[in-house]
């Protein structure tokens, strides 16, 4: 009897043991994960995953959430301006959207942690200004490639792309969103007959399909009735037109 009556208090406490007293039972706690979004120029959409778990919500812009999260790291995607399907595809006709994005890992191996996922701008606005001859109107333009939008890693995403403008009979202005790309294949169709590599001319002005934020391109189109040519702020190409539309 009094050996039992010894050890009762000690099954007793057995329940009350948590994962601030045992280091075994800790390691398997939850972490209060801390995400912080800034600089979203619109409401943020948030998925988080991790072992046996998935966490999927919508914040505003600049805001902060705190969400418990299992251990030692869980995966991050942040989207904004866009349609999330593990992934972004952009549909035959249409331009990219203006996507901000960032997807990464983060470590929650300890009772708290704080990240602010990137938000990086995922497209490139390319503004087409066009000169024409008197008496033209400005003729239809597309803009055709090989990346069709992102995979859930976040990268460049190979298929068709072909969007399409009509540039105003006002300004002669147009302008594409075009997705991040992996190489210099982009192709600019001006009317039905004139084609000319748009990748290799961005390509020849320095810009970088790689950095984190795509930067915009304006491109200033003269069509006279023998030449074409293009300007960018530090670039000229001109070519021979053998034939009008």
């Amino acid at each position: 009897m009094h050996a039992v009556k010894r050890l009762f208090p000690v099954f007793l406490l057995i329940p009350c043991l948590s994962c601030s007293f045992v280091k075994e039972d800790r390691e398997l706690c939850p972490c209060n994960l801390t995400i912080e979004v800034a600089g979203a120029p619109g409401p943020v959409r948030l998925l988080v995953e991790g072992p046996s778990f998935e966490r999927d919500s919508t914040v505003a812009g600049d805001t902060s959430v705190t969400w418990r999260v299992p251990r030692p790291d869980v995966r991050i995607t942040a989207v904004c301006g866009a349609e999330w399907n593990r992934g972004v595809v952009i549909a035959d006709g249409c331009e990219c959207p203006p996507l901000y994005l960032g997807v990464g890992r983060v470590e929650t191996n300890s009772e708290n942690a704080t990240c602010v996922p990137p938000l990086n701008k995922a497209y490139c606005q390319i503004d087409m200004q066009f000169k024409c001859p008197a008496g033209w109107k400005p003729l239809p333009v597309a803009v055709t490639g090989n990346i069709c939008g992102y995979s859930a890693s976040g990268n460049p995403a190979p298929g068709a792309f072909r969007c399409e403008a009509e540039p105003s009979g006002v300004t002669g202005r147009c302008r594409f969103r075009i997705p991040r790309q992996r190489d210099a294949s982009l192709l600019l169709t001006i009317g039905s007959s004139w084609t000319f590599a748009l990748g290799e001319y961005l390509r020849q002005t320095g810009y970088n399909w790689n950095e984190p934020d795509l930067q915009d391109v304006q491109l200033d189109i003269d069509i006279s009735l023998t030449d074409i040519t293009f300007r960018s702020a530090s670039w000229t190409h001109t070519e021979k037109l053998w034939f009008l539309i």
